[in-house]
C-alpha cells in the first residue's frame, strides 16, 4: 500500500520536472519503504547531532557556500546541456543516439 502511494506521489510530483526529461525511472530503481525510513531518520539523527556539536555558524555557511558554488559551476551546466540536447533531438526528430 505505501509502495503504491510512494510511486504514485513521486510520479505525479516529478512528471514534468527537468530531471524526468533527462533520467528515465525504472521499476527496479525504487527504494523500499523500510530503506526510505532508515535513510530519512539517519539524516535526521546526523543533523540533530551536528546541530548539538557545532557552536559557530560560519562553518555551516561556508560549507553551504562551497556546495552551492560547485553546483553552479560544474553540475548545473551539465544538466542544462543534457536538457537542451534532448530537446534538440526531439525538435529535429533524431533517433535514440544518447
Amino acid at each position: 500500500m505505501r509502495d503504491q502511494f510512494t510511486r504514485k506521489f513521486s510520479s505525479t510530483m516529478f512528471s514534468n520536472s527537468f530531471i524526468s526529461q533527462v533520467i528515465e525511472e525504472k521499476e527496479e530503481d525504487q527504494l523500499s519503504y523500510c530503506t526510505y525510513v532508515i535513510v530519512t531518520y539517519g539524516f535526521l539523527a546526523a543533523i540533530t547531532g551536528l546541530a548539538c556539536l557545532i557552536d559557530d555558524l560560519t562553518l555551516v555557511f561556508g560549507i553551504i557556500a562551497g556546495l552551492a558554488e560547485s553546483a553552479s559551476v560544474f553540475i548545473l551546466p551539465s544538466i542544462f546541456y543534457l536538457i537542451s540536447h534532448k530537446a534538440e533531438e526531439k525538435r529535429l526528430g533524431g533517433g535514440d543516439e544518447s
